[in-house]
């Protein structure tokens, strides 16, 4: 549940880690996602090895944008250490952008709803 409740800093530094990622020669975690089948968008699966290495990679270069942008890499460890899991246990992953109110009621049904799980 710690997981579930991080990635504020990812997404306050998107763009910059998008520009971070093309300049590492990385997926950027757009590539990994971002549609939402509650909305029926279709939603790509990946295998979390793809994202440790764009995850790991985005940590290694993250250099003054860390200074300047506390918990992005904390979001990102979080991130890789929910995806070794996942990896553990032959599990896919895609990532989903959800902006509600904390602790909404909408983003605790479609997560019982859904097949599978949040982190």
């Amino acid at each position: 549940m710690a997981a579930f409740r991080r990635g504020r800093a990812l997404y306050g530094e998107s763009a910059a880690l998008e520009r971070l990622a093309e300049s590492l020669g990385v997926k950027p975690l757009s590539a990994f996602g971002f549609a939402d089948d509650y909305y029926e968008q279709e939603v790509s699966w990946h295998a979390p090895s793809e994202g440790i290495r764009s995850i790991e990679a985005l940590r290694q270069g993250l250099g003054s944008l860390a200074a300047t942008a506390p918990g992005v890499d904390e979001d990102l460890r979080t991130l890789a250490s929910v995806l070794r899991i996942a990896g553990d246990q032959g599990v896919d992953f895609s990532l989903m952008l959800r902006l509600s109110a904390k602790d909404s009621m909408q983003v605790v049904r479609t997560r019982e709803v859904r097949q599978g799980s949040f982190w």
